[in-house]
């Protein structure tokens, strides 16, 4: 078995994910960092330090933003004050690829 065909085999979530987001953004990705090739891995939560992907594995993110997650992901304290601001912010876009298709984005 290839290295290619083992990663395949246990990101099959992200493949398909990937498969599907090519058709809506360049490389399947928001941003020229998170694209790895054959295809990347798909983030759905992330909280501290860490992150889970959409087939369930761990992650520990070292460059948390490059700097500006200082703080981790959704920290408590930041979370709080930006519900108490009342305003609307814009976090980072994903591609929805449930039932409403493809050209559908939420944000996270």
């Amino acid at each position: 078995m290839t290295f290619q065909q083992e990663y395949e085999g246990v990101l099959p979530l992200s493949k398909e994910l990937y498969e599907r987001a090519v058709k809506v953004f360049p490389s399947g990705v928001t941003h020229d960092s998170r694209f790895l090739e054959p295809f990347p891995t798909y983030i759905e939560k992330a909280q501290g330090v860490r992150k889970w992907d959409v087939n369930g594995f761990e992650y520990i993110d070292y460059s948390m933003g490059h700097g500006f997650l200082i703080l981790g992901h959704r920290h408590p304290d930041v979370v709080q004050a930006l519900h108490l601001s009342g305003a609307w912010f814009h976090f980072s876009p994903l591609p929805d690829l449930g039932t409403s298709g493809p050209d559908k984005a939420h944000l996270s």
